[in-house]
C-alpha cells in the first residue's frame, strides 16, 4: 500500500503499558487464576472434605489389613497346592499313558512278530511238503521202473524158458523118431 490515496498510519496498541503488562490481557488482574488453581489443586469447593482425614491409617485399620493378607496368602496357599497336585496328578496320569502306550506298541510288536515267525513256519512246512512229495512221487517212479524191468524180465525169461523146453521136447521128439 502506498500512501498516495490518503491512507495513514495505522494506529497500534501499546502492550508494554501497565494495565496490560501481565500478558493475559486483564489488566494485571490474572492473580484470580492462581487462585482458582490451588482451589482445585486442594480439593475444590467442599465436595470432597475431610479427604485428608478419611485417609488416615489406624492400628486396627493396619491389624486388618495384616489380617486379610495373611488370609489372601493361605488361599494363594491353598490355591498353589491344589495347582501343584492337579500337575502332578497330570504329570503321573502321562507317564501312566505313556507306559500303557508302549506296552501296548510293544504287544502288537509282539504279536506282528508271532505273526511273522507263523507264517515263517508255514512256509517251511509248505517246502517240506513239497521236497516230501517230490521225493515220494520219484520213489513210486523209481519202484514203477523196476517192476516194470522185473516183468519183463520175468517175461523174458518165461519165453526164454518156453522156448528152451519147446526145443527140448522138439530134440526129444526128433530123436525119439
Amino acid at each position: 500500500m502506498t500512501m498516495e490515496g490518503g491512507a495513514g498510519v495505522v494506529p497500534v496498541m501499546d502492550l508494554n503499558r501497565n494495565n496490560y503488562g501481565d500478558g493475559f490481557g486483564y489488566g494485571g488482574g490474572a492473580w484470580f487464576m492462581w487462585i482458582i488453581v490451588l482451589f482445585a489443586l486442594m480439593g475444590g469447593w467442599g465436595n470432597n472434605r475431610n479427604n485428608g482425614l478419611e485417609s488416615a491409617l489406624t492400628r486396627s485399620d493396619l491389624a486388618n489389613g495384616f489380617d486379610a493378607q495373611d488370609i489372601k496368602n493361605g488361599i494363594r496357599g491353598v490355591q498353589n497346592g491344589l495347582c501343584d497336585g492337579f500337575y502332578a496328578q497330570n504329570t503321573t496320569m502321562l507317564n501312566g499313558f505313556s507306559t500303557i502306550g508302549a506296552a501296548i506298541a510293544e504287544n502288537r510288536f509282539a504279536a506282528q512278530q508271532c505273526c511273522c515267525e507263523t507264517n515263517r513256519n508255514i512256509d517251511a512246512v509248505r517246502a517240506e511238503n513239497y521236497r516230501n512229495t517230490c521225493e515220494i512221487t520219484n520213489a513210486i517212479h523209481a519202484e514203477g521202473e523196476a517192476t516194470r524191468a522185473l516183468i519183463s524180465m520175468q517175461t523174458l525169461c518165461r519165453i526164454c524158458g518156453i522156448n528152451w523146453l519147446t526145443e527140448i521136447e522138439i530134440c526129444k521128439l526128433q530123436t525119439s523118431n
